[in-house]
C-alpha cells in the first residue's frame, strides 16, 4: 500500500485530480504502477508482478527502489517493512540521480482516498502489467485458471466484476495474493457505486446516526 508521496503532483495525478504537469505519454503506465504499489502486499508481491520491473537503488540506509514506468521515467520510493507500504513516492527521469533524503508530504489516508474519475479496471492491470510482459494470451490464461476464455476476455474488456473465485485463480497463476485483485476490484467498484447518478441522491440523504442519542437513553 502506498502510504506517503514526495511528488505532489503524481499524487494528485493518481487520483485524478491534476496531471498537467505530468506529460501526456506516460501518464496511464505511471497510474498503473501506482496502483501495483498501492496494491502490493509486500516488496516481494511487487516484485513478483511480471511488468512491475523494481530494482534496487543499493542505499540501505534509504532502503530505495525503482519502478520503471518507461525507458526514460521510472517511480522512486522507499518500502517500510514494518508497515508493509511504501513511502515517499516520487517521479524522476532515468538519466537523473534520486535525492537521498527526500521530503516527504507525510503519512495519508491513501487507502481512502477515491480517485475523481474512473481508477484503472482490474482487467486492464491484467492485460497490460501481466499478459503482455510474458507474453501470454487470453486463451493460454483461461486453460491456466482453469476457467473459460470468454470469462477472461470479459475481466480484460471490464465487462466482469472480479469474483473471489477469480481472484484465488489468479493468484495461484501469478503468486500475487488473491487480495491484490480483490483490492483493485474493490476500489473499481466504490468508484462506481459512488458515482451512480441514480443512488448519489439517496447516498447524500443517508444522515450518521449520533453515538449522543445512545448516550442520553442510558442515563
Amino acid at each position: 500500500m502506498i502510504i506517503s508521496f514526495v511528488d505532489k503532483n503524481v499524487e494528485n495525478c493518481w487520483l485524478r485530480a491534476q496531471c498537467d504537469k505530468i506529460h501526456y505519454t506516460i501518464r496511464a503506465a505511471m497510474i498503473r504502477k501506482l496502483d501495483l504499489l498501492h496494491f502490493a502486499g509486500s516488496l516481494d508481491e511487487l516484485t513478483a508482478v511480471p511488468g512491475a520491473q523494481v530494482q534496487s537503488l543499493h542505499r540501505k540506509e534509504n532502503n530505495l527502489f525503482t519502478l520503471g514506468i518507461d525507458e526514460a521515467w521510472m517511480l522512486v520510493f522507499r518500502y517500510d517493512d514494518e508497515a508493509k507500504g511504501f513511502r515517499g513516492v516520487w517521479l524522476k527521469s532515468a538519466d537523473t540521480v534520486p535525492s537521498p533524503s527526500p521530503k516527504e508530504s507525510g503519512a495519508t489516508a491513501i487507502h481512502e482516498m477515491i480517485p475523481l474519475q474512473a481508477p484503472i479496471a482490474p482487467g486492464e492491470l491484467l492485460y497490460h502489467e501481466f499478459l503482455e510482459p510474458l507474453d501470454l494470451t487470453q486463451l493460454e490464461l483461461s486453460k491456466l485458471m482453469k476457467v473459460s476464455p470468454q470469462r477472461i476476455h470479459a475481466i480484460i474488456n471490464g465487462n466482469y466484476e472480479l469474483t473471489t473465485d477469480t481472484a484465488i485463480r489468479l493468484s495461484k497463476v501469478f503468486g500475487v495474493s488473491a487480495k491484490f485483485w480483490l483490492d483493485a476490484e474493490q476500489r473499481n467498484s466504490l468508484w462506481k457505486a459512488m458515482n451512480d447518478s441514480g443512488k448519489a441522491v439517496e447516498y447524500n440523504e443517508i444522515k450518521r446516526f449520533k453515538v449522543s442519542r445512545v448516550a442520553k437513553q442510558n442515563s
